[in-house]
């Protein structure tokens, strides 16, 4: 019944869960830091200390929740966050079509914190709709969150997988196979399919040239999602350089 809490450990949780998908997603107050959070359950324990690890290891940005708490309890992992108020991209059923200037204006916010978890040697590796949170559609309160699947460089240049990732309409090519070798403009590649489908909310098929009615931003996401990774935007700073000017 909508309206009811209980208690766990020093958190008053309210149910039912906001989100349910592999994984719920509660809004709870920390009755110790006198805040309000989101709460996380995972069954997956290995994805679940990933994705803590990769949230610990980034701090704080902007575009990014903070991260608070890792439990364990009952075979489940428990990461504790910043409540972040807003919805999906997606929501409600595959949202609404966005004007060229705000579907820019939100994909630069991302670029933002791709470019953070970048120099902090995170590839996220599935930028899509459903990973985006906006409030009220004001591109100043976009956040990326799902970090469980997300790469921690090993090497000084590159990412390395074994494993296929991403939604299959978002990812780059190269992340259908595994093992594979990334880059920064995997990332990249995912953000100028996210900005085309803020706007038409529809994605064009892996070979097929995408057309706009502004040649100018038409070009420049036709370079984000090329197919040869050396073709496309190399850093999310390059990318943003490129948008700021449009």
């Amino acid at each position: 019944m909508e309206g009811k809490t209980r208690q766990w450990h020093q958190y008053t949780i309210y149910l039912p869960a906001i989100m349910k998908r592999s994984n719920h997603l509660y809004r709870a107050y920390d009755n110790q830091a006198e805040r309000m959070v989101a709460i996380k359950v995972s069954p997956n324990l290995r994805q679940g200390a990933n994705e803590a690890r990769v949230m610990r290891s980034y701090r704080t940005h902007p575009n990014l929740p903070k991260y608070y708490d890792l439990i364990y309890e009952r075979n489940l992992a428990h990461i504790v966050m910043e409540f972040v108020a807003g919805v999906r991209l997606n929501y409600p059923k595959g949202g609404p079509k966005r004007s060229p200037e705000l579907a820019v204006a939100i994909s630069l916010q991302i670029l933002k914190g791709l470019r953070h978890l970048h120099d902090k040697g995170i590839l996220h590796y599935d930028i899509a709709h459903h990973n985006i949170l906006i409030n009220g559609d004001d591109p100043k309160t976009v956040k990326i969150v799902d970090f469980g699947g997300s790469l921690r460089k090993r090497r000084h240049h590159h990412w390395r997988s074994n494993r296929a990732g991403g939604t299959v309409n978002f990812r780059p090519p190269e992340q259908r196979w595994a093992p594979t070798t990334l880059y920064a403009n995997a990332d990249l590649y995912s953000v100028a399919r996210l900005c085309y489908w803020l706007m038409k909310r529809s994605l064009p098929k892996r070979d097929e040239k995408i057309v706009l009615d502004d040649p100018v931003l038409q070009r420049i996401l036709r370079k984000g999602m090329a197919n040869e990774p050396d073709k496309r935007f190399q850093s999310a700073q390059q990318f943003m350089a490129t948008l700021e000017r449009w």
